[in-house]
């Protein structure tokens, strides 16, 4: 599935002679936000995971929803979209939130994510195989609500 994924984006971005970026950072608020919207939640953590969420995607040539799964394959949709120069039509649903490329930039500071964050920092940390990695990270717990005071 990894190979297949990163293999889709390059053959992709060679057919229709996109350069791929070569700037791109992948920030730690990134990768946190990626977890928390792309990943799966297991107890408090948000995880990457290679076969969830399920999410939709949205084909603009073929002007459909189509479906597919995983952390890194939301990534794709998303990467190759602005690639490609879509990335205000392509989106990621999950459920009934939807997901543009903005989305992904805006949740990692302000820089674009590249090929090489998804090969580099999702793929090898999204716990398949079994004995791989897998990247979590915990929400820092909301504070305490403040009592009412009665008046």
């Amino acid at each position: 599935m990894k190979v297949k994924i990163i293999s889709f984006i390059l053959l992709f971005s060679l057919l229709f002679g996109v350069v791929v970026p070569i700037e791109g950072k992948l920030t730690e608020n990134g990768k946190k936000w990626i977890a928390q919207n792309f990943g799966v939640k297991v107890g408090d953590k948000y995880c990457y995971s290679y076969n969830a969420p399920t999410f939709y995607w949205y084909d603009p040539d073929e002007k459909i929803e189509r479906t597919d799964k995983g952390t890194a394959g939301a990534l794709a949709v998303l990467l190759t979209a602005k690639l490609v120069g879509k990335e205000n039509e392509v989106y990621v649903r999950i459920d009934d939130k939807k997901y543009y490329y903005s989305n992904l930039k805006a949740g990692n500071d302000g820089y674009d994510i590249t090929l090489d964050d998804v090969k580099y920092e999702i793929v090898p940390y999204d716990g398949y195989p079994a004995d791989e990695p897998q990247y979590c990270f915990t929400p820092a717990a909301p504070p305490p609500e403040e009592e009412e005071k009665a008046t």
